[in-house]
């Protein structure tokens, strides 16, 4: 039989992490994992296989130098810090306190990461800055639910509209719903599969392609309250492979190598196949003085929210959730909102971000 759909994803994504952590720790301090009085050392050896399992499949592509599939299982680093947590408290538990202690050094690395994330971030405008809404969406070329797509740009109201996985009959398709009449102002890309569809007036957009791959950057210039602003939409290849990874990490290296020419304003959106932790990620927002409009709002999960071979309608895919759809923003841009948006049949949910702008003194 079918099973109902989930009836807010995004909600879901949002609370995966939380209920990921507490399934962890409630049956550590329960004693479901182990008995401090049966004297038994095998909780121990398990808690102490997970803690060692754990710090290296955080850090082992650098332990190894930097081997392409230990990186991928980095990707995983908050599921690592969990299981590091409840490992801590098992270990109290059990009055082993080296073990303990051992484990709180191992986990720092994990928590120096993702902590941040859930620190406040300073969201103070003056009078006269503007504001911007952007929304990406990786509709997922196989997705037929047009609609659903329709619905939550209606709802959501942004004046940049990014789309991904975007090809010919996704465009006539959202055409025939009346939605792109909207975006008086857009740019598909003629060698990829990105729209880009704006409110606001377009200076100019163009596309560089990295070669000999073909791997386009869109670029779009605007103005914000008379200030001008870049806009980079990006969509690097998914790193499973080795040939794969190295066209990604070569696309993180262009914007690298080019941000000095975007200007002071810049935002840079897409589907980068990268978690914040990945090494090309903290690389780039280390070079560049991007920062992940994530930080203050805590991890957002957008991906997978079901199997990508079949867009159907029933969550496959509850754990191993990854925020790998990114809004990075420049140091002049204060973040107001982030949030994920609904289910709209993708293997990926929407990722709304709402941005000020600091007016230049």
């Amino acid at each position: 039989g079918c099973r109902k759909p989930i009836e807010n994803p995004a909600g879901f994504q949002q609370v995966y992490y939380n209920r990921f952590f507490s399934f962890f720790t409630t049956r550590f301090a329960s004693g479901s994992f182990f008995d401090r009085r049966s004297g038994s050392l095998f909780p121990c050896h398990l808690q102490t296989i997970i803690l060692l399992a754990t710090t290296v499949l955080s850090v082992g592509h650098y332990l190894f130098g930097n081997n392409h599939y230990l990186e991928l299982l980095a990707h995983f680093r908050f599921e690592y810090l969990c299981l590091q947590i409840a490992c801590l408290l098992g270990f109290i538990m059990l009055w082993r306190w080296k073990l303990a202690l051992l484990t709180l050094l191992f986990l720092i690395p994990n928590a120096m990461l993702i902590f941040p994330y859930y620190l406040p971030q300073s969201r103070i405008l003056s009078v006269g800055d503007a504001h911007i809404k952007i929304m990406h969406i990786n509709v997922l070329g196989i997705n037929r639910d047009y609609s659903a797509v329709a619905q939550a740009i209606q709802e959501n109201k942004p004046e940049i509209l990014v789309l991904e996985e975007y090809n010919e009959r996704w465009r006539v398709a959202l055409t025939k719903t009346g939605i792109l009449k909207q975006f008086p102002y857009n740019y598909v890309v003629q060698y990829g599969n990105d729209g880009l569809y704006s409110r606001i007036p377009l200076k100019r957009v163009y596309s560089e392609y990295l070669q000999p791959s073909k791997d386009p950057t869109t670029i779009a210039k605007l103005n914000l309250n008379g200030n001008p602003v870049t806009m980079l939409v990006v969509h690097p290849r998914p790193p499973v492979w080795p040939s794969n990874a190295l066209r990604n990490r070569n696309m993180f290296a262009k914007w690298t190598q080019d941000f000095k020419q975007y200007g002071q304003n810049v935002i840079l959106v897409g589907d980068l196949n990268n978690t914040p932790w990945s090494s090309s990620f903290q690389n780039l927002l280390k070079q560049t003085g991007l920062r992940d409009s994530q930080l203050g709002f805590g991890i957002q999960p957008s991906w997978p929210i079901r199997g990508s071979r079949k867009a159907s309608k029933e969550l496959k895919l509850p754990f191993a959730l990854l925020p790998i759809d990114h809004v990075l923003v420049s140091p002049n841009f204060v973040v107001l909102d982030r949030k994920l948006g609904p289910d709209v049949g993708s293997d990926h949910l929407p990722v709304i971000v709402e941005l000020g702008l600091k007016r230049d003194e």
